[in-house]
């Protein structure tokens, strides 16, 4: 009967290790799908503002053509406008945390990608020297079975 192999407990440790590399790996991947839908939301809210504000000023100055506007009313004109000028501002500095969360969640899922790899690297180098080790069990084991038949085979008497 062959004997049990020394480094199962490690081999085990380092499959659930592996396992555990595969799981940040996905949770990675997730946040990095995520990050990229966030990008193309903001950007599209940008896109979708921008073509708001610039209807918007178009229509806010075509109703001020031809009036004659006191100080005041011009100045409340030109509040609305930068008012506008700043949700636009607002958004694209919201677009551009967003690129750099996608970055930072594309730097991640690369990082776990690489742990992912020595993990199962290191399991498949386990597994290996596991397969070398049963193969000299077994050639031992063979090597014993021959010995003991010898043992038991019956003796030629010696020659005169």
């Amino acid at each position: 009967m062959s004997a049990a192999y020394p480094l199962e407990a490690l081999l085990g440790i380092r499959e659930r290790r592996a396992e555990e590399r595969r799981r940040d790996l996905s949770l990675a991947q997730s946040r990095l799908s995520q990050a990229r839908s966030a990008l193309d939301e903001a950007l599209r809210q940008c896109a979708e503002y921008r073509d708001y504000m610039n209807r918007e000023i178009s229509s806010r100055s075509d109703r001020l053509i031809g009036q004659t506007l006191c100080k005041e009313a011009l100045e409340e004109f030109k509040r609305g406008l930068e008012s506008l000028k700043f949700k636009l501002a607002d958004l694209e500095l919201a677009a551009e945390r967003a690129r750099g969360d996608l970055r930072k969640a594309a730097d991640e899922e690369k990082q776990a990608r690489a742990c992912l790899r020595e993990a199962v690297l290191e399991t498949e180098k386990i597994k290996a020297h596991r397969k070398i080790w049963q193969a000299a069990q077994r050639l031992e084991q063979e090597r014993a079975e021959d010995l003991e038949l010898e043992d038991f085979s019956p003796r030629k008497p010696p020659a005169p």
